[in-house]
């Protein structure tokens, strides 16, 4: 049914004269592979919560930020369960390249790949004006599976 829409999308697209990325069985076998990538993420909810991920899964998680100001958030975790990676998307990337005053307002994301198994406390605390104001959510994160 999947690669049966996908084929009809394509097809939809030629037809309006827009460029294919490639074959239509190409792209439903990419849909395929990414299946399997996009399990393996899990979108940490605004309240505390305990679940199960397997070692490589991506625990992600992004909410306003505004440094110049002092809003945004901490994560607090075991640096050996986890690996982050974690960057902001500004509402208005021009306005910080030309380093206008409080021009970095944005959304910050953080991601954190599952290394090791055990289970693991994780915590996001959010703050105002530098100070600890906003919620902190507190996460029982159990990894699953070996290394």
């Amino acid at each position: 049914m999947k690669k049966t829409i996908l084929a009809a999308a394509v097809a939809a697209a030629l037809s309006l004269s827009v460029p294919a990325i490639g074959h239509a069985s190409d792209m439903a076998r990419q849909i395929d592979d990414m299946a399997g990538v996009v399990s393996q993420i899990k979108f940490l909810p605004e309240k505390d919560a305990a679940f199960t991920v397997p070692v490589g899964a991506i625990l992600s998680y992004y909410a306003r930020v505004h440094p110049s100001a002092g809003r945004g958030y901490t994560v607090q975790f075991d640096e050996g369960a986890f690996v982050m990676d974690c960057n902001i998307e500004y509402d208005d990337p021009e306005a910080v390249a030309e380093g206008r005053l409080g021009a970095d307002s944005g959304t910050g994301y953080v991601n954190l790949s599952a290394a090791r198994p055990g289970t693991f406390t994780l915590s996001i605390i959010h703050f105002i004006g530098g100070k600890e104001k906003g919620p902190v959510y507190t996460y029982t994160v159990t990894v699953a599976g070996s290394k």
